[in-house]
């Protein structure tokens, strides 16, 4: 029992740390938009894809 408890802590753990990197994700990418409009003149191209 002490191993199934175990296990299920690991999946857990591992299942909010991938949704913590894609909610990191989004907001990076909802930033790089506001950013952009905020500022027309830059190039937005240099920035990474975060899809």
């Amino acid at each position: 029992m002490d191993t199934f408890l175990y296990i299920l802590g690991l999946v857990v753990v591992a299942l909010a740390m991938v949704g913590m990197v894609a909610l990191l994700q989004k907001l990076q990418k909802h930033k790089v938009r506001m950013w952009a409009k905020k500022r027309p003149d830059l190039d937005i191209e240099d920035e990474p894809e975060f899809d």
